[in-house]
């Protein structure tokens, strides 16, 4: 992922083609607190999201869900996860 901050980002190609990403960054009001993303994307032409999800967690380990972003489909997506990419 290339967004400025993110202090992990992990991704895995399921065996459909599908990448299954987790990204953890600092929160904007508060760098202890942090923001958790989970998201599905595949290749359809161009990259598209077809599944996310978004948590924020305060430094006190109080979990909130956040509201899906502007443009993001709300696609329920079955994986089998592979060890290795595609």
């Amino acid at each position: 992922m290339a967004q400025a901050g993110v202090g992990l980002a992990l991704s895995v190609c399921c065996d459909s083609g599908d990448y299954l990403s987790l990204a953890v960054w600092p929160g904007k009001s508060d760098p202890e607190d942090e923001v958790i993303s989970v998201q599905v994307r595949r290749m359809e032409g161009e990259w598209k999201t077809v599944g996310r999800l978004a948590v924020y967690r305060t430094k006190e380990g109080v979990y909130a869900q956040l509201p899906e972003t502007k443009g993001a489909e709300k696609v329920l997506v079955t994986l089998r996860l592979t060890g290795l990419g595609c």
